[in-house]
């Protein structure tokens, strides 16, 4: 049995609720008011990161070093699309990259690029599922959040960040029927 764990800025009172509407979902909603603040680049950036950390986190705590993709979608809207600045440790240089040829189905990836990868998917770029041979997955979520899977029991070893909530469930709504 696996343990699942679903990551979120939201607040967990709402979660499967429509009443969580005073909140951004995602990058298309800078620019736009909630709860009277602004969503700046640099807010919605704050919370990205957030995420990317605790996929790092992942990563290391269970000696991840490849996952394949599944279930990919490239949004028609974004064939070409520039990345600048994406990772903050500056990994990639400014780019452009076309999804189509990059992106396939069935394609293992280094994590150093699912991350990337993963990136893409919260800014609304993409879709894909992750999961590697020992049964670990990573499944994002359009509203911005995400659920981390594996076949052990270490995920409780997260350090999650205050800002984040997050629940441990018995599965995630995106696994294989």
């Amino acid at each position: 049995m696996s343990t699942v764990i679903k990551i979120s800025k939201h607040n967990k009172c709402f979660w499967g609720t429509r009443t969580n509407r005073e909140t951004w979902t995602n990058i298309c909603d800078i620019g736009k008011i909630f709860n009277g603040r602004v969503l700046t680049l640099e807010r919605y950036l704050f919370y990205e990161r957030k995420y990317v950390n605790v996929l790092e986190q992942f990563f290391k705590l269970l000696k991840i070093e490849r996952m394949r993709a599944s279930s990919v979608e490239i949004h028609p809207y974004n064939n070409r699309i520039v990345i600048a600045e994406i990772l903050s440790n500056g990994v990639l240089p400014l780019q452009t990259m076309n999804l189509k040829e990059w992106l396939s189905e069935g394609e293992e990836y280094p994590v150093s690029l699912v991350k990337l990868l993963f990136i893409l998917v919260l800014r609304e770029q993409c879709w894909a599922k992750f999961t590697d041979e020992a049964g670990n997955f990573i499944h994002i979520g359009y509203d911005f959040f995400f659920y981390l899977g594996s076949l052990n029991d270490r995920l409780s070893q997260l350090a999650i960040p205050k800002c984040l909530n997050y629940q441990f469930l018995d599965e995630s709504p995106y696994a294989e029927e």
